[in-house]
């Protein structure tokens, strides 16, 4: 009976362990050089947020799904309370990038991330589109 409580209580660790893990994984980069993300430290990887921002959650969803949907073949994943996820398929070599974004309310933040789910090097990809969303964003009117 011991070793079936001890094998349980493990399992448990293990599981609570890999949510810490994939929770890390979507706000922060790996090591290659094919992400970007505001809420990074190390500055290969970090791009600034958009701070001081006005609105409801639901009005800046609105305002980030405007602005993807300009942005080519970027498709809604999932979404949650001030959180959602885009898929961007790139043009030419058909590769799936994932966008996440998250508002943070207390702070009036909204961080973002650009992440390549293949390869090593993205040549400036992610990058380059965050800062496109941040220009348009800057660009469009304020709530």
């Amino acid at each position: 009976m011991k070793s079936i409580c001890f094998f349980i209580s493990l399992l448990c660790a293990i599981m609570a362990f890999g949510e810490d893990v994939k929770k890390d994984k979507i706000e922060v980069c790996g090591d290659k050089p094919n992400c970007v993300s505001s809420l990074e430290t190390r500055d290969d990887y970090k791009i600034a947020s958009l701070k001081n921002l006005t609105g409801s959650w639901p009005e800046i969803k609105v305002k980030i799904e405007t602005i993807m949907k300009t942005m080519g073949t970027a498709q809604l994943n999932s979404e949650s309370d001030n959180f959602c996820h885009f898929v961007v398929t790139t043009k030419l070599m058909r590769y799936k990038d994932d966008v996440y974004f998250w508002w943070s309310p207390e702070n009036k933040e909204l961080n973002f991330k650009s992440e390549s789910r293949t390869g090593y090097w993205d040549l400036g990809a992610n990058r380059k589109r965050l800062n496109t969303f941040i220009s348009k964003w800057q660009d469009s009117p304020s709530f």
